[in-house]
């Protein structure tokens, strides 16, 4: 039986965030004792970031509202691109509870996709933006 990080790691398998930059996926997750809630103060704690870090956080659908989108003027590649982002969303929601967002700095931005999984700690993906 798959457990949430190989579900989540087979549905981002070859997908890559496109930002300025073009970043894949990879999985990501966290003791429950190490990451106790999905709160920005506890994500600098547990990354062991500097407590000036900007950290953002976001609704999952408006994070991946680019990559999801399917226009008519898509081509068939950009259509099936949108639906792949689409599962994805979807097993996300499925496989993780209280899904949020964590955006972590300004112009290269660390993206982390985190909920509680369903043995009690937080997992997720990871993703990096380039924003200027």
């Amino acid at each position: 039986m798959e457990n949430t990080l190989d579900k989540l790691k087979k549905a981002s398998e070859d997908l890559m965030f496109l930002s300025e930059s073009d970043y894949p996926f990879e999985t990501v997750s966290f003791p429950a004792e190490k990451l106790r809630n999905l709160e920005e103060e506890n994500l600098k704690q547990a990354l062991n970031l500097p407590a000036e870090t900007t950290i953002e956080k976001q609704d999952l659908t408006y994070f991946l509202r680019n990559q999801t989108r399917d226009l008519p003027e898509y081509s068939d590649e950009e259509k099936a691109l949108a639906q792949r982002f689409q599962e994805l969303e979807k097993v996300l929601m499925q496989e993780l509870q209280n899904v949020t967002v964590f955006r972590v700095g300004q112009t290269q931005v660390d993206a982390y996709i985190l909920g509680k999984m369903v043995d009690g700690n937080i997992g997720g993906l990871k993703t990096r933006l380039i924003e200027t």
